[in-house]
């Protein structure tokens, strides 16, 4: 098991043999939901201030990472 760069490309040239062109696409779901879940603690922060039950979550998970 290849992790990083490599892992990506091989996972990718075997879809490709696979399935052909259509296979060979690059998708990585995961990080493309860390994004969307990193966005959306983002504009709950932005927009959530002031607000008591997003200012406690909030400040769970400020507490959490420190």
């Amino acid at each position: 098991m290849l992790l990083g760069p490599r892992g990506a490309k091989l996972a990718t040239y075997i879809r490709w043999l696979l399935h052909g062109v259509r296979g060979g696409s690059f998708r990585h779901p995961v990080r493309t939901a860390g994004a969307v879940v990193m966005l959306a603690l983002s504009l709950l922060y932005a927009l959530g201030r002031g607000i008591s039950i997003v200012d406690g979550a909030l400040f769970g998970i400020k507490a959490a990472c420190w």
